[in-house]
């Protein structure tokens, strides 16, 4: 039985972002990495797969990690002659504001989608239920659906024994995607849509790594800032924000009353950077302060840099540090 080789191990464990898992995903699809989370060691794509490696490559790299997918198909003349039918199909992550707008194209396009929620967002006692659509029978009957919620014990026994945590919870804050065709035939109008939108989306995402320098940068400062003893910071899932920001950092670098505190939007390449934070527990959530313009934030951040140099005794009460 094959094995998964050392290099890949490496490479899915150093993965950190939904981009990062893409990027290997595409590659594995391309026959660059040998395995990849969830399927057998040392094999590619089904042979079913082989016309679609483009364009799911290309989706990938544009940040919809797929999780699985098949194309439409019939079978063709003779006594089996529509014996077996599959419908295109698609399924797997996408950070949720594209997702949400991805759904909403799909459905336009004439496509039977499933949104689902991020993992991360719903508790295991309240999950969605249960979305399936039928994409393959034979005879007549039911042999496969696509669809299902990932909770985040299914993300972590699917991904977990090749991706670290931050990957993991990278998966579970993402929105679950589900597109079909509607006819049970061979056609590329699924593929011909997911392309054209990779493209799109890709050429976004490439500009949005060159031109993030400054960005990074602000980030890890606070980073550094959050890492600091007396300092109190959390992070937690966006409720809304531009696509790509996933993510907040409630930053007080005294540690001392939670309206004081420094609200920035963190993008999910700069994750890793913040490695170090805790995540907030839902108990904490109405405590945080409403949006802040990066304007008002950066001007909040320096009064408490200016408070931190400052002698503590005039700083003013205690503390509120939820570090242990």
């Amino acid at each position: 039985m094959s094995r998964v080789t050392r290099a890949d191990r490496g490479r899915w464990w150093a993965a950190q972002t939904l981009l990062d898992l893409g990027r290997l995903t595409a590659r594995w699809l391309e026959g660059e990495i040998g395995s990849q989370p969830g399927y057998q060691p040392g094999y590619g794509p089904d042979v079913e797969t082989e016309p679609l490696v483009e364009t799911l490559a290309r989706a990938n790299r544009a940040g919809f990690l797929t999780q699985c997918s098949q194309p439409g198909y019939q079978s063709g003349d003779g006594p089996d002659a529509g014996a077996w039918a599959q419908r295109a199909a698609v399924t797997g992550f996408l950070e949720e504001r594209r997702a949400t707008a991805l759904a909403a194209e799909a459905r336009k396009a004439g496509f039977e989608v499933i949104l689902d929620p991020p993992a991360a967002r719903v508790s295991r006692f309240a999950h969605p239920g249960e979305s399936w659509i039928p994409v393959t029978t034979l005879h007549g009957e039911l042999q496969t659906s696509f669809g299902g919620f990932w909770t985040r014990r299914r993300i972590r026994r699917f991904y977990g024994p090749l991706c670290n945590r931050t990957a993991l919870r990278a998966i579970a804050g993402a929105a679950q995607l589900t597109i079909v065709d509607p006819s049970y035939a061979t056609c590329t109008d699924l593929w011909d849509f997911l392309d054209d939108w990779a493209r799109q989306q890709g050429a976004k995402v490439a500009e949005l790594d060159e031109k993030r320098a400054e960005e990074r940068t602000t980030t890890q400062l606070l980073a550094v800032l959050a890492a600091a003893p007396e300092a109190t910071a959390y992070l937690t899932w966006a409720e809304t924000g531009p696509s790509g920001y996933p993510v907040v950092l409630y930053l007080n670098t005294v540690g001392v009353l939670p309206c004081e505190m420094t609200r920035w939007q963190i993008h999910e390449q700069d994750l890793p950077l913040l490695r170090h934070v805790p995540w907030a527990e839902n108990a904490y959530l109405p405590a945080f302060p409403a949006d802040q313009t990066p304007a008002e934030a950066m001007e909040l951040l320096s009064d408490q840099v200016q408070a931190r140099t400052a002698p503590t005794a005039n700083r003013g009460g205690t503390p509120w540090n939820t570090r242990s």
